[in-house]
């Protein structure tokens, strides 16, 4: 992993930490991409925001990577998930105030959400099977 990487972590890191977010475990591969999933603890529904970095080309010896930050909420088998913004580094002198104002902004649109606004179906088939026997009964 480059500098570039733990560096943009750990500046994420200190972003969410002050909005009250707290890493869930750490910087890790996932399917190629290094990811960091960072939630709010005690907060209903459950808050979270994702910043990943997937290398997506080498040049000079330097890989550039894609920075994809999203956020969102779920409680029970339901959730809302929005991506925040996707961009390349590096790209210019401003990836750190890129990367800063993707993840103020995740963090306010996961801050917005209610319980209401869990529209989305994050159920297995099995789970929701199970669910709707148990409510019939």
């Amino acid at each position: 992993m480059e500098e570039v990487i733990t560096t943009l972590d750990a500046l994420g890191v200190d972003i969410l930490a002050s909005r009250g977010y707290v890493p869930t475990g750490p910087l890790g591969d996932r399917h190629g991409s290094w990811m960091r999933y960072l939630a709010k603890p005690d907060a209903s529904p459950h808050r979270v925001v994702s910043q990943s970095f997937t290398p997506v080309s080498k040049e000079s010896g330097a890989w550039r990577y894609e920075v994809e930050v999203a956020a969102g909420a779920h409680a029970g088998l339901r959730l809302k998930r929005k991506i925040i913004r996707v961009f390349e580094i590096p790209g210019s002198d401003q990836d750190e105030e890129v990367l800063t104002g993707a993840l103020t902004a995740a963090a306010a649109f996961a801050d917005s959400l209610t319980n209401a606004d869990l529209t989305e179906d994050c159920s297995y088939p099995d789970q929701a099977r199970s669910q709707e026997a148990s409510a019939s009964t």
